[in-house]
């Protein structure tokens, strides 16, 4: 690509440009080629095609306002699309899938919306067990730390609410810092990734029913554990 988002195709010894245009292209193999337009609509390089054409998958990362999907500051518990009853929580801080998120031992599947450190139409997801700790991404592992003024923690704790990948009723959450990855369940570690491989089972995977918060508002604690790790 250029800076005028033109696209070109390297055709033996040669570039050759061919029509569309995309402001960002992710490469996972010659088959997995994901770009994005001005619009923020995704597109997939169409089956040997110069021209890339509509994805089926996912559906295109629609931002949508705070007051829609999820209102800020209102606490939530997100249950997993491809694992009913396992929900989004942390364990030792580091974020996992796990069933049973409604016991009193585990306030650690709840959590309050608030809007997004990095701002730009973006949520952020506050501990209600650890008030001013939040879920962020670390080398690709969703962990909770304790907010910093530093802007790379703002914006690998800030995502994009999306409908979800899997089910439109439901919610996705896209990275903020790494556009067209999004918090999926990894063998019950809580990730981000982008989508490629099994692209059915990629969205159900990234897709979450937001719920009344299992455990609601508590007092502040002092965790032993302050969570913080490489940046």
């Amino acid at each position: 690509m250029n800076s005028a988002d033109n696209i070109y195709l390297r055709d033996s010894d040669r570039w050759r440009q061919v029509s569309g245009k995309l402001k960002q292209i992710s490469v996972g193999s010659n088959k997995h080629i994901w770009g994005v337009n001005s619009a923020d609509k995704i597109y997939r390089w169409g089956d040997g095609q110069p021209v890339p054409k509509p994805a089926p998958a996912p559906t295109p990362a629609i931002s949508t306002s705070l007051s829609t999907m999820l209102t800020a500051e209102n606490p939530y518990s997100f249950e997993s699309l491809s694992n009913p009853k396992y929900y989004i929580r942390y364990e030792n801080f580091t974020g996992k899938i796990t069933k049973d998120a409604s016991l009193p031992s585990n306030k650690a599947g709840s959590f309050k919306m608030v809007q997004g450190l990095a701002g730009d139409n973006t949520m952020s997801f506050e501990s209600i067990e650890y008030p001013g700790y939040f879920l962020r991404n670390q080398k690709s592992q969703i962990t909770l730390q304790q907010a910093t003024p530093d802007e790379l923690f703002k914006k690998d704790a800030s995502f994009k609410v999306v409908k979800g990948l899997g089910n439109s009723t439901m919610v996705s959450f896209e990275s903020y810092n790494y556009p067209m990855h999004f918090i999926c369940n990894d063998n019950f570690n809580l990730v981000i990734a982008k989508p490629e491989g099994d692209i059915e089972a990629f969205k159900k995977e990234a897709t979450f029913r937001p719920t009344r918060a299992l455990f609601g508002f508590q007092s502040p604690t002092n965790p032993t554990n302050r969570g913080r790790g490489r940046n």
